[in-house]
């Protein structure tokens, strides 16, 4: 029974020591994790140095240029140009200066720390084999991305998509000087310093292929694209190979290669070609380097298998890197930079686009000039809110209102409405004469109102509320409009002033119509319908002296040469008597109007009135030249034989 007892207490004792070594060993895991993830973080945080240094650069130069555009530039389109070339302008300076602190810091901070003075070490010679092998396979990775770039980028066309906004932008700017230079040379020689330098060699104690596979990671992400990210990761394992068996100087040597040599001076060769065989040299040039570089690594497969196997890391390793800080910020930031370099067509570029053509718009007011926006925009963008309400804007221009309103009531089905189409579908039905329309979409514009301007609103109103005869609201908004009126816009005035008048003409209340008839005058001295108005009123009520000063003043402040107004002052005087001064104006008429022989009979009618036979005779014979048929409007009005 003893015996049994001390077995057991023996047996528990095992197993409380075990569990005991086991907790031990999860805590010791436990902190090698921990000192890893801590030493990757201290390793891989020069990354985040190098963005931050990069990006406080770039936001303050940015800040700058958004600060000097809007000072001295007032208009949208002005301020985005000039923003746009003291960018293209500042992009590479701001490179190579980050690149430069960038060194600067990671050599003070990782000379002792990371050994950064030991990494440009030789490890072994590089034979000429070797290198022509290199040079090819990493010639061969470049130009399959460029094949698999064009595949992507044909697929991606047909969403709306894009990859190439960040190389359009390398493109544009390689072509200056501090572009060339930085993509040349200062980029190869920074980033071999911190990928295949500091990061690669702060790595190569966890396993070279470790080492390889996560600074190609991280070198392809910084690119802040796919196009070129991936690209980058995949040669990246390349330059990596190279710098921890041969040395940093030949990865050195290879970036300036791809980059002065593939990317810029091939492309300058290419170009000097006759344009139909530049396709087909290009093609044969990316197929030839492409295969060569496939073939090489079939045919050393088993040697990157055996290397491979050689230089493992522990298991799980690559789980904990992608865990530890550093590495999610980096991956993190530079995919949602990415993501957001392809919806660049799809939310930045529509919009940038849309405010420069509601610029242009507003700089213009030449129909011809607003047809051809139109047209251009509703090309690039068929739904484009902006596109349609101009495309309906220039149908009301050209009186074509169904045409506007099918056109409105399409933007209407795909946004919500404003002011501006409300206020325009108004006036297009007010000239359809569908009134209660009119009315309805008149005071959704008033109610939507946003900065609008009101005139334009209560016009319309107004010309609907006269349309269906409620005459004293009519007048109310007229009023309304003529208030909110600027003087910048006489024309429009004018319009309200005249449509007000004709109700208080048409409502017998004359006196008013007569005021607002001389303001119209004083606002536009050639307006003809006022002054016929004008003379019908004083005709109407025999104020035969008004009728007169009207003419003599609205004669001597027009700018313009009348013509018919003559005719119709003459006829008005001539009824009221005044036979001397409704001749003169017979004569004015005659002198200048198309159809003479009107103005020498009226002419003749007034002399006869006066008893100036010879001076009526005159102007007969010279009517009667012209038009024999007078004669027998002469007889019928019963002076023939007077002026014979």
């Amino acid at each position: 029974m003893n015996d049994t007892k001390v077995v057991k207490n023996e047996e528990d004792t095992i197993q409380d020591k075990n569990k005991d070594e086991t907790e031990s060993v999860k805590q010791d895991v436990k902190k090698e994790i921990r000192a890893f993830k801590k030493d990757l973080n201290r390793i891989t945080g020069v990354i985040l140095w190098q963005s931050g240094i990069s990006f406080a650069l770039g936001v303050n130069i940015v800040f700058l240029a958004i600060a000097y555009c809007i000072l001295c530039f007032p208009d949208i389109t002005s301020m985005l140009e000039r923003y746009l070339e003291i960018a293209m302008g500042l992009t590479w300076s701001i490179c190579i200066l980050a690149a430069i602190v960038t060194v600067i810091f990671t050599y003070i901070y990782g000379r002792k720390k990371l050994g950064l003075h030991k990494i440009i070490i030789t490890h072994k010679k590089m034979n000429l084999s070797s290198f022509v092998k290199i040079l090819v396979c990493a010639v061969g990775i470049s130009t399959l991305f460029s094949m698999i770039d064009l595949i992507l980028e044909v697929n991606l066309n047909h969403f709306g998509l894009t990859l190439t906004n960040a190389s359009g932008v390398f493109t544009e700017l390689k072509t200056t000087i501090p572009g060339f230079l930085y993509i040349a040379f200062i980029a190869p020689v920074t980033e071999e310093i911190i990928y295949r330098g500091v990061l690669l060699r702060g790595l190569k104690k966890y396993g070279k292929v470790f080492a390889i596979v996560l600074s190609s990671i991280i070198f392809g992400c910084v690119h802040g694209n796919f196009s070129q990210g991936i690209f980058a990761a995949c040669i990246g394992l390349i330059y990596g190979y190279v710098a921890l068996e041969y040395s940093i100087k030949w990865t050195i040597f290879l970036h300036i290669f791809n980059n002065f040599i593939l990317a810029m001076g091939m492309e300058v060769v290419i170009s000097v070609l006759p344009e139909k065989f530049q396709t087909i040299i290009t093609i044969g040039i990316l197929a030839l380097f492409t295969i060569a570089g496939v073939m090489i690594l079939i045919r050393n497969k088993y040697k990157i298998k055996k290397y491979a196997d050689e230089n493992r890391t522990v298991k799980k390793r690559y789980k904990y890197a992608f865990q530890s800080a550093c590495m999610i910020i980096i991956i993190a930031s530079n995919l949602l930079m990415a993501v957001g370099m392809i919806m660049i067509p799809i939310v930045a570029v529509p919009k940038l686009e849309e405010m420069a053509y509601i610029e242009a718009y507003g700089n213009t007011e030449d129909y011809e000039t607003m047809l051809k926006l139109t047209e251009e925009q509703l090309k690039k963008y068929p739904n484009s809110r902006l596109g349609m309400s101009k495309r309906a804007y220039l149908h009301i221009l050209d009186e074509e209102y169904e045409e506007a309103l099918v056109q409105y009531k399409q933007v209407l089905r795909q946004y919500d409405g404003d002011d501006e189409i409300y206020s325009n579908m108004s006036f297009a039905y007010n000239r359809l004469y569908n009134y209660e329309l009119a009315l309805y979409f008149a005071e959704k514009a008033i109610e939507y109102n946003d900065g609008y301007t009101f005139y334009d609103l209560y016009s319309n109103k107004a010309d609907a509320l006269k349309g269906l005869n409620r005459k004293e609201e009519a007048i109310e908004y007229y009023n309304k409009a003529i208030d909110e009126h600027p003087l910048s816009h006489p024309n429009y005035i004018v319009d309200d002033y005249a449509s007000l008048a004709g109700i208080y003409s048409s409502t017998d209340q004359k006196p008013e119509a007569l005021e607002i008839y001389k303001k119209i005058l004083s606002i536009d001295p050639d307006n003809s319908i006022a002054f016929y108005e004008m003379l019908t009123i004083y005709k109407e009520q025999n104020k035969k002296e008004e009728l007169l000063a009207c003419g003599i003043s609205y004669f001597k402040n027009i700018t313009e040469d009348a013509n018919y107004e003559y005719h119709v002052f003459a006829e008005d005087l001539y009824d009221l008597g005044f036979y001397k001064e409704a001749a003169e104006y017979y004569i004015k008429y005659a002198e200048i109007a198309e159809y003479k022989e009107d103005g020498y009979y009226g002419a003749a009618k007034c002399y006869l009135k006066l008893e100036d036979y010879e001076k009526a005779k005159s102007y007969y014979q010279k009517c009667v030249e012209i038009d024999p048929l007078y004669k027998k409007t002469a007889e019928k009005d019963g002076i023939l034989e007077k002026l014979l």
